[in-house]
Protein backbone atom coordinates (compact mmCIF):
# COMPACT_ATOMS: atom_id res chain seq x y z
CA UNK A 1 0.00 0.00 0.00
CA UNK A 2 1.05 3.85 -0.38
CA UNK A 3 1.83 3.75 3.49
CA UNK A 4 4.04 0.97 3.08
CA UNK A 5 5.88 2.44 0.43
CA UNK A 6 6.78 5.83 1.97
CA UNK A 7 8.31 3.83 4.51
CA UNK A 8 10.19 1.14 3.37
CA UNK A 9 10.70 2.11 -0.43
CA UNK A 10 9.91 0.54 -3.27
CA UNK A 11 11.65 -2.53 -4.46
CA UNK A 12 12.09 -5.13 -7.37
CA UNK A 13 12.33 -8.04 -5.25
CA UNK A 14 9.70 -7.45 -2.70
CA UNK A 15 6.68 -9.57 -3.10
CA UNK A 16 4.32 -8.75 -0.38
CA UNK A 17 4.00 -6.11 2.51
CA UNK A 18 2.23 -7.29 5.43
CA UNK A 19 2.06 -3.76 6.62
CA UNK A 20 3.84 -0.37 6.98
CA UNK A 21 6.21 -2.15 9.26
CA UNK A 22 6.97 -5.25 7.10
CA UNK A 23 9.21 -6.12 4.27
CA UNK A 24 10.08 -10.10 2.95
CA UNK A 25 12.32 -10.28 0.21
CA UNK A 26 13.24 -12.61 -2.43
CA UNK A 27 16.93 -12.89 -2.52
CA UNK A 28 20.22 -12.07 -0.24
CA UNK A 29 21.45 -8.02 -0.80
CA UNK A 30 24.62 -7.78 -2.41
CA UNK A 31 27.72 -6.87 -0.02
CA UNK A 32 29.07 -3.36 0.50
CA UNK A 33 32.20 -3.10 0.62
CA UNK A 34 32.24 -1.37 4.03
CA UNK A 35 30.76 -4.48 5.60
CA UNK A 36 34.22 -6.34 5.12
CA UNK A 37 36.13 -5.25 8.29
CA UNK A 38 33.65 -5.93 10.81
CA UNK A 39 32.92 -9.22 9.00
CA UNK A 40 37.00 -10.30 9.24
CA UNK A 41 36.62 -9.54 12.83
CA UNK A 42 33.68 -11.26 13.55
CA UNK A 43 34.39 -14.21 11.30
CA UNK A 44 38.12 -14.04 13.35
CA UNK A 45 35.99 -14.51 16.29
CA UNK A 46 33.85 -17.44 15.57
CA UNK A 47 37.09 -19.05 14.22
CA UNK A 48 39.39 -18.24 18.12
CA UNK A 49 36.41 -18.15 20.69
CA UNK A 50 34.00 -20.45 18.56
CA UNK A 51 34.91 -23.93 20.06
CA UNK A 52 35.16 -22.25 23.92
CA UNK A 53 30.98 -22.50 24.10
CA UNK A 54 30.18 -25.57 25.79
CA UNK A 55 25.78 -24.63 24.85
CA UNK A 56 24.21 -22.48 22.28
CA UNK A 57 23.48 -20.24 25.67
CA UNK A 58 27.05 -19.66 26.09
CA UNK A 59 27.43 -18.70 22.35
CA UNK A 60 24.77 -16.44 22.14
CA UNK A 61 25.02 -14.25 24.80
CA UNK A 62 28.58 -13.85 24.29
CA UNK A 63 27.70 -13.16 20.67
CA UNK A 64 25.50 -10.38 21.78
CA UNK A 65 27.71 -9.51 24.41
CA UNK A 66 30.29 -8.60 21.76
CA UNK A 67 28.18 -6.86 19.24
CA UNK A 68 26.76 -4.32 22.21
CA UNK A 69 30.48 -3.81 23.44
CA UNK A 70 32.24 -3.06 20.44
CA UNK A 71 29.32 -0.62 19.23
CA UNK A 72 29.92 1.14 22.59
CA UNK A 73 33.17 1.36 21.74
CA UNK A 74 32.53 3.32 18.46
CA UNK A 75 34.04 2.39 14.53
CA UNK A 76 33.44 -1.20 15.09
CA UNK A 77 31.15 -1.39 11.84
CA UNK A 78 29.26 -3.82 14.53
CA UNK A 79 25.47 -3.36 15.10
CA UNK A 80 23.45 -2.52 17.94
CA UNK A 81 21.73 -5.18 19.61
CA UNK A 82 18.88 -5.91 22.15
CA UNK A 83 17.52 -8.87 21.40
CA UNK A 84 18.08 -11.98 19.69
CA UNK A 85 15.86 -15.04 18.80
CA UNK A 86 17.35 -18.58 17.05
CA UNK A 87 14.50 -21.19 16.39
CA UNK A 88 15.84 -24.43 15.35
CA UNK A 89 14.00 -27.93 13.94
CA UNK A 90 15.54 -30.75 15.37
CA UNK A 91 15.20 -33.50 12.92
CA UNK A 92 15.19 -36.70 15.01
CA UNK A 93 15.00 -38.81 11.76
CA UNK A 94 16.99 -37.35 8.67
CA UNK A 95 16.13 -39.99 6.56
CA UNK A 96 12.26 -38.60 6.85
CA UNK A 97 11.02 -36.10 4.15
CA UNK A 98 11.56 -32.53 5.67
CA UNK A 99 7.82 -32.27 5.53
CA UNK A 100 7.16 -35.18 7.79
CA UNK A 101 10.07 -34.85 10.30
CA UNK A 102 8.81 -32.06 12.75
CA UNK A 103 9.59 -33.85 15.72
CA UNK A 104 10.55 -30.84 17.76
CA UNK A 105 11.80 -27.19 17.55
CA UNK A 106 14.20 -25.76 20.23
CA UNK A 107 14.11 -22.04 20.61
CA UNK A 108 16.41 -19.44 22.05
CA UNK A 109 16.16 -15.86 23.19
CA UNK A 110 18.07 -12.94 24.62
CA UNK A 111 17.28 -9.80 25.59
CA UNK A 112 19.13 -6.96 26.62
CA UNK A 113 17.83 -6.42 30.46
CA UNK A 114 16.21 -10.08 30.97
CA UNK A 115 16.44 -13.66 31.73
CA UNK A 116 17.78 -16.07 28.90
CA UNK A 117 15.22 -18.40 26.99
CA UNK A 118 15.46 -21.55 26.21
CA UNK A 119 12.87 -23.82 25.80
CA UNK A 120 11.85 -27.17 23.28
CA UNK A 121 8.27 -27.11 21.38
CA UNK A 122 6.81 -30.36 20.79
CA UNK A 123 3.80 -29.84 18.98
CA UNK A 124 5.58 -28.01 15.99
CA UNK A 125 2.68 -27.64 13.40
CA UNK A 126 0.70 -24.97 15.77
CA UNK A 127 3.67 -23.30 16.50
CA UNK A 128 4.87 -22.85 12.36
CA UNK A 129 0.93 -21.15 12.16
CA UNK A 130 1.74 -18.88 14.80
CA UNK A 131 4.83 -17.70 13.80
CA UNK A 132 4.48 -15.78 10.26
CA UNK A 133 7.95 -15.09 9.89
CA UNK A 134 9.13 -18.46 10.20
CA UNK A 135 6.07 -19.92 8.01
CA UNK A 136 7.52 -17.50 4.73
CA UNK A 137 11.31 -18.46 5.10
CA UNK A 138 10.44 -21.65 5.17
CA UNK A 139 8.66 -22.04 2.38
CA UNK A 140 11.57 -20.35 0.55
CA UNK A 141 9.50 -17.45 -0.86
CA UNK A 142 12.02 -15.10 0.80
CA UNK A 143 15.35 -15.03 1.74
CA UNK A 144 14.59 -12.12 4.51
CA UNK A 145 11.92 -10.99 6.80
CA UNK A 146 12.29 -7.12 8.03
CA UNK A 147 10.04 -5.06 10.52
CA UNK A 148 10.31 -1.99 10.26
CA UNK A 149 8.82 1.04 12.86
CA UNK A 150 6.52 3.74 11.36
CA UNK A 151 5.24 6.67 13.09
CA UNK A 152 2.54 6.21 10.66
CA UNK A 153 1.16 3.34 11.90
CA UNK A 154 0.78 1.08 14.51
CA UNK A 155 0.32 -2.54 12.83
CA UNK A 156 2.78 -5.64 13.39
CA UNK A 157 1.64 -9.08 12.48
CA UNK A 158 0.37 -11.24 14.97
CA UNK A 159 2.74 -12.52 17.58
CA UNK A 160 4.88 -9.05 17.22
CA UNK A 161 2.94 -7.40 19.83
CA UNK A 162 6.35 -7.63 21.64
CA UNK A 163 7.96 -5.16 19.12
CA UNK A 164 5.52 -2.67 19.92
CA UNK A 165 5.84 -2.69 23.37
CA UNK A 166 9.06 -3.08 23.79
CA UNK A 167 10.16 0.20 21.45
CA UNK A 168 11.74 -1.67 19.00
CA UNK A 169 12.46 0.17 15.71
CA UNK A 170 14.13 -2.63 13.60
CA UNK A 171 14.19 -6.78 13.65
CA UNK A 172 15.66 -8.71 10.26
CA UNK A 173 14.75 -12.52 10.12
CA UNK A 174 17.21 -14.55 7.82
CA UNK A 175 16.79 -18.57 6.91
CA UNK A 176 19.55 -21.02 8.25
CA UNK A 177 20.05 -23.93 5.88
CA UNK A 178 22.10 -26.86 5.86
CA UNK A 179 22.72 -27.43 2.12
CA UNK A 180 19.38 -27.04 0.66
CA UNK A 181 17.09 -27.84 3.66
CA UNK A 182 15.54 -25.55 6.12
CA UNK A 183 16.62 -25.63 9.81
CA UNK A 184 15.44 -22.67 11.31
CA UNK A 185 15.79 -18.50 11.26
CA UNK A 186 17.81 -16.35 13.10
CA UNK A 187 16.59 -12.84 13.93
CA UNK A 188 17.92 -9.56 15.63
CA UNK A 189 16.61 -6.62 17.06
CA UNK A 190 17.46 -3.25 17.77
CA UNK A 191 15.85 -0.33 19.70
CA UNK A 192 18.01 2.14 17.90
CA UNK A 193 16.12 5.12 16.76
CA UNK A 194 17.80 5.03 13.15
CA UNK A 195 17.39 1.12 13.14
CA UNK A 196 19.69 -1.50 11.49
CA UNK A 197 21.79 -0.03 8.47
CA UNK A 198 22.22 -1.30 5.18
CA UNK A 199 25.88 -2.27 6.37
CA UNK A 200 24.20 -4.27 9.51
CA UNK A 201 21.59 -6.00 7.11
CA UNK A 202 24.90 -7.01 5.18
CA UNK A 203 26.76 -8.21 8.06
CA UNK A 204 23.97 -10.35 9.33
CA UNK A 205 23.99 -12.08 5.57
CA UNK A 206 27.69 -12.78 5.34
CA UNK A 207 27.92 -14.25 8.89
CA UNK A 208 25.12 -16.06 9.12
CA UNK A 209 27.00 -19.29 7.90
CA UNK A 210 30.02 -19.22 10.26
CA UNK A 211 27.21 -18.40 13.32
CA UNK A 212 24.94 -21.11 11.69
CA UNK A 213 27.91 -23.22 11.88
CA UNK A 214 28.28 -22.73 15.00
CA UNK A 215 25.05 -23.29 16.19
CA UNK A 216 24.36 -26.53 14.02
CA UNK A 217 27.45 -28.41 16.28
CA UNK A 218 25.58 -27.17 19.10
CA UNK A 219 22.03 -28.24 17.75
CA UNK A 220 23.76 -31.73 16.61
CA UNK A 221 24.49 -32.41 20.36
CA UNK A 222 21.52 -31.34 21.19
CA UNK A 223 20.12 -33.87 19.05
CA UNK A 224 22.29 -36.93 20.11
CA UNK A 225 21.65 -36.31 23.77
CA UNK A 226 17.62 -36.11 22.82
CA UNK A 227 18.12 -39.22 21.35
CA UNK A 228 20.52 -40.81 23.64
CA UNK A 229 18.34 -39.92 26.73
CA UNK A 230 15.18 -41.40 24.34
CA UNK A 231 17.05 -44.53 23.68
CA UNK A 232 18.08 -44.79 27.53
CA UNK A 233 14.20 -43.93 28.31
CA UNK A 234 13.06 -47.17 26.03
CA UNK A 235 15.98 -49.26 27.66
CA UNK A 236 14.84 -48.55 31.55
CA UNK A 237 10.93 -48.94 30.13
CA UNK A 238 12.07 -52.21 27.94
CA UNK A 239 13.75 -53.29 31.81
CA UNK A 240 10.67 -52.71 33.66
CA UNK A 241 8.93 -54.06 31.46
CA UNK A 242 11.23 -57.24 31.38
CA UNK A 243 11.56 -57.35 35.27
CA UNK A 244 7.44 -56.79 35.69
CA UNK A 245 7.23 -60.10 33.29
CA UNK A 246 9.59 -62.27 34.83
CA UNK A 247 8.26 -61.41 38.02
CA UNK A 248 5.44 -62.90 36.80
CA UNK A 249 6.80 -65.78 35.18
CA UNK A 250 8.29 -66.89 38.72
CA UNK A 251 5.00 -66.18 40.27
CA UNK A 252 2.99 -68.69 37.96
CA UNK A 253 6.31 -71.24 38.24
CA UNK A 254 5.66 -71.14 41.59
CA UNK A 255 2.36 -71.55 41.62
CA UNK A 256 2.75 -74.84 39.24
CA UNK A 257 5.11 -76.30 41.32
CA UNK A 258 3.03 -76.20 44.09
CA UNK A 259 0.21 -77.70 41.94
CA UNK A 260 2.71 -80.37 40.71
CA UNK A 261 3.49 -81.27 44.70
CA UNK A 262 -0.09 -81.08 45.53
CA UNK A 263 -0.93 -83.62 42.57
CA UNK A 264 1.81 -85.38 43.75
CA UNK A 265 1.18 -85.87 47.11
CA UNK A 266 -2.61 -86.98 46.19
CA UNK A 267 -1.33 -89.69 43.84
CA UNK A 268 0.86 -90.87 46.82
CA UNK A 269 -1.85 -91.14 49.17
CA UNK A 270 -4.10 -92.45 46.28
CA UNK A 271 -1.21 -94.83 45.95
CA UNK A 272 -1.21 -96.05 49.27
CA UNK A 273 -5.11 -96.14 50.16
CA UNK A 274 -4.98 -98.73 47.15
CA UNK A 275 -2.43 -100.79 47.81
CA UNK A 276 -3.80 -101.77 51.65
CA UNK A 277 -6.43 -103.30 50.59
CA UNK A 278 -5.14 -104.84 47.41
CA UNK A 279 -2.53 -106.18 49.51
CA UNK A 280 -5.32 -107.80 51.36
CA UNK A 281 -7.25 -109.15 48.90
CA UNK A 282 -4.46 -110.57 47.58
CA UNK A 283 -3.35 -112.25 50.04
CA UNK A 284 -6.55 -113.81 51.14
CA UNK A 285 -7.10 -114.87 47.88
CA UNK A 286 -3.85 -116.87 48.26
CA UNK A 287 -4.74 -118.49 51.87
CA UNK A 288 -8.47 -119.02 49.88
CA UNK A 289 -6.41 -121.05 46.71
CA UNK A 290 -3.91 -123.06 48.83
CA UNK A 291 -7.21 -124.24 51.32
CA UNK A 292 -9.10 -125.45 47.91
CA UNK A 293 -5.94 -127.00 46.70
CA UNK A 294 -5.76 -128.98 50.65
Amino acid sequence: DDDSESVMGTSTNSFTTTSSFCHAQRSSPSPSSSVQQPLDWIQQWFLEEGGNFYSVQSLLNEYCKVCRQKDQDGNSGLPRLDRLHVTTLLSMNPHLPQQQDLSAAHVWKWEDGQDFEDYQVTDTTEFLEQDVTFSVLKEGSAMEYRIQASSSSSVVPSGYEWFLQGDYQDHVVLPIYHGEKFVGTIAWSTKRRSGFSQQDVDLFHRSLKGLSTLLRLHTNEMVVMTLQERWEDSLQSQIRDLERANRRLASSSEKVLKRSQAQLKHFAMMSHEIRTPLNCIVGLSNLLLSEHQN
